[in-house]
């Protein structure tokens, strides 16, 4: 009997798309389908008490209409019930080398990224005419930087946010740091990168930790 089984699955699998197949096996659609294509239920009722498997009505009806057919006169209700092939979970290195993410997305984590960098310059004191070191205004710009640029990253997005804004506060102590061991030295870009480069790595590096954490604790369904 197992051995009919799976012999009538693979003959259902070479004759339409498994993700249609299920939705074609539930036990109404079926009888449904068998009534609309003329098949009396006294006939549908005889076949399976007689030892006819659901597998093997629906491939003979396959067989005779095709699989286009068939497939049209599923109500569309239970059509849009169909189960959607998963996609494949990409780590946070992968996103970034695919399009996945939206426009909205991709623009928010680049003005993120220009709101670290520009906290960072301002606290190392690349506009020192307009004061220099951490305040509120540049802790508040560089940890919601953070969150924007790997919120869109991780998924959930919070595991991304969490990481960043870690980011953005280690962002506030580097720069603290550098003001305070190298105040003499003129911030230029190889500081500026010295700066930010640390907390972008840190980012990453807390955003995928949350996102395995996450993943770890998140419910699982049946």
């Amino acid at each position: 009997m197992a051995s009919r089984t799976i012999d009538v699955l693979l003959e259902l699998t070479e004759l339409a798309p498994v993700e249609q197949i299920e939705v074609m096996l539930e036990p109404q659609v079926l009888v449904d389908l068998l009534d609309t294509f003329g098949h009396p239920r006294e006939e549908t009722k005889r076949r399976l008490a007689s030892g006819t498997l659901p597998g093997e009505l629906l491939r003979d009806l396959l067989k005779e209409h095709g699989a286009a057919a068939v497939w049209e006169r599923v109500p569309p209700s239970a059509q849009r019930g169909m189960r959607e092939p998963k996609k494949p979970r990409r780590g946070i290195l992968g996103r970034l080398e695919t399009k996945e993410r939206s426009r909205a997305e991709r623009w928010t984590s680049v003005a993120g990224l220009c709101a670290l960098i520009w906290s960072g310059m301002w606290m190392a004191g690349a506009f020192p005419e307009w004061g220099r070191g951490p305040s509120l205004g540049t802790t508040i710009a560089s940890c919601l930087g953070g969150a924007a640029i790997f919120g869109p990253l991780t998924v959930p997005r919070s595991a991304g946010m969490i990481g960043g804004f870690l980011a953005g506060a280690a962002n506030v102590l580097a720069a603290w740091l550098w003001l305070t061991h190298f105040p003499e030295i003129r911030v230029g870009r190889l500081a500026v990168l010295a700066i930010v480069l640390l907390p972008l790595l840190l980012g990453l590096l807390f955003s995928w930790l949350f996102e395995r954490l996450f993943a770890v604790t998140r419910p699982r369904g049946f």
